[in-house]
């Protein structure tokens, strides 16, 4: 009997040592496990609008975000955010003014990086006007420093975005 139970601890010890060998070999360990866990939270606050929890949780204080670079966002006119405080008043105001539905179609990990590829509903609240966008897709880039987002890079048909800006500027 107990031969047959040291058996099973061997075994079992082998399984897990085996797995953690085979996880490591295909460059996906715990922490890339993390930042993609991470990334998908941070692409899905589009969805359910936890902005403060998306912020205080999943980025650096440092961050930098980068959109398309004919994009500029309505609140700071430019392509690029940096730092929470900022991101946070972007992201409110970003949120009040559109609606999402998120559908996650690949995330991949690497190293500190993370690509996530999303389908995206988006409906803007444009003066008394709503336009809707359907399976839009986007591509977010993350770079991870200590299981925070330090860089995003979001990726997306910038045109569509320049026309919301102008009609909603300059009221059609």
């Amino acid at each position: 009997m107990r031969n047959k139970a040291l058996s099973v601890v061997v075994v079992s010890v082998g399984l897990v040592l085996c797995a953690v060998m085979l996880t490591s070999c295909a460059g996906y360990g715990p922490d890339q496990a993390s930042n993609k866990t991470i990334a998908i939270r941070y692409v899905k606050a589009l969805e359910d609008g936890n902005i403060d929890l998306m912020v205080d949780s999943c980025m650096d204080k440092d961050i930098v975000i980068e959109w398309p670079t004919h994009f500029k966002c309505p609140v700071t006119g430019t392509n690029l955010l940096k730092g929470r405080e900022q991101v946070r008043v972007v992201a409110k105001a970003w949120k009040g003014e559109t609606a999402h539905k998120v559908d996650i179609v690949s995330a991949i990990a690497q190293g500190d990086e993370v690509a996530v590829l999303a389908n995206v509903d988006r409906t803007f609240k444009i003066t008394a006007n709503i336009k809707s966008y359907e399976d839009h897709p986007m591509a977010f880039f993350f770079t991870f420093r200590n299981g925070k987002v330090v860089k995003a890079v979001h990726v997306f048909d910038a045109l569509e975005e320049v026309e919301m800006q102008k009609a909603k500027k300059y009221g059609f």
